[in-house]
């Protein structure tokens, strides 16, 4: 690991000069004030994923998603994946979006975002990963979140089977973490990633697990539920690969993943599982594309502290922003996303030479 004299920035105080987080090669505003009760975090994140919002951004959506077609994909090791696609005319530019735990490429902030993009120019792969969306029975063998290589040979499919002269990629929560792993991944390789955005990341997957059983149930109940009701889809399609989880009891993540670990993954303890798709400072150092990481200092699933260790590099900027929730920010009670704009905004920024 690279050794940095610097002290650790503090994400719980905002910066009065968020540049100074921001590595020279990129910019990213971080100028985002909702108002009145738009500032309550569990607001934002509450809303984000509401059925109200949802509708509101898939009517506005409607010619993106009628759009949309699905593409099966087929890895080496022969993993079947689904993308949605959504194709401009002229093909010359390619946004690739990541959804995060237990959404999907329909989730709103990938729609909504997706659709932005494609209003100004970009062909959009919106990538379901492993049993996410309704793909429990193309695979045999459950997700698990070290599972990159599929993913990224999802991303060098879909570049190299419509060679767009730009190529950008974002990801939310889980998919922020998938993005940041996949910039490092490419980096050096001939995939010319020209920029990511990585939004509101899982940083630490073993201090996020804990921040969602300690903090505010409703989030916890959420995630519990939704795995749950994952896995149980799962046995519906494998029984026999899934058996153990036929009468499992929604109880907490600890315990589910004391479950599934040892039986579906590589290792033997889940903190050993949670720590090895930890983005840590080498991840950041490896990545040599302009890459932007930004978070909400009040996001109540993904502690601020976690980004603490983490230091800007020369292609990757850190941008901590005082509201927003979780993956949320959202500008005003027409639910519009303040991120999609930041996102078209940074994209469309001059290649850097």
């Amino acid at each position: 690991m690279k050794l940095n004299s610097s002290a650790p920035h503090n994400p719980l105080e905002q910066p009065t000069n968020t540049s100074s987080l921001i590595n020279k090669s990129t910019t990213f505003s971080a100028d985002y004030s909702p108002k009145g009760i738009l500032k309550n975090p569990h607001i934002q994140t509450v809303v984000s994923s509401s059925p109200l919002r949802s509708a509101v951004i898939r009517h506005r959506a409607r010619d993106f998603l009628q759009q949309s077609n699905t593409i099966d994909f087929l890895t080496e090791e022969k993993v079947r994946l689904q993308i949605e696609f959504t194709e401009k005319n002229s093909n010359q530019k390619l946004a690739v979006l990541l959804h995060g735990w237990e959404g999907s490429a329909q989730s709103s902030y990938i729609v909504g975002l997706g659709n932005t993009l494609h209003k100004n120019g970009y062909s959009v792969a919106r990538i379901n990963f492993r049993d996410h969306g309704d793909t429990h029975h193309l695979n045999a063998k459950p997700f698990n979140s070290v599972r990159l290589q599929e993913v990224a040979e999802a991303v060098e499919f879909i570049y190299q089977r419509f060679a767009p002269e730009k190529l950008v990629m974002a990801g939310f929560s889980l998919g922020g973490n998938f993005a940041l792993r996949l910039s490092a991944y490419f980096s050096g390789s001939a995939l010319p990633l020209e920029r990511t955005l990585s939004v509101c990341p899982a940083i630490d997957p073993v201090a996020t697990t804990k921040t969602l059983e300690n903090g505010p149930s409703i989030y916890h109940r959420y995630f519990v539920k939704k795995w749950r009701s994952s896995l149980v889809k799962k046995y519906r399609y494998f029984p026999e690969q899934m058996r153990s989880f036929k009468d499992l009891e929604a109880g907490s993540l600890t315990g589910m993943n004391a479950i599934f670990v040892p039986l579906h993954t590589d290792f033997d303890i889940p903190e050993e599982y949670l720590a090895a798709y930890r983005i840590t400072q080498d991840t950041l150092d490896t990545i040599t594309s302009p890459t932007i990481v930004a978070y909400a200092i009040d996001d109540p699933i993904i502690d601020a502290a976690d980004f603490q260790q983490l230091l800007p590099t020369e292609n990757v900027g850190i941008v901590p922003i005082g509201h927003g929730g979780h993956c949320a920010f959202i500008s005003d009670w027409r639910l519009d996303s303040w991120v999609a704009e930041k996102a078209l905004a940074y994209f469309e920024q001059p290649k850097q030479r």
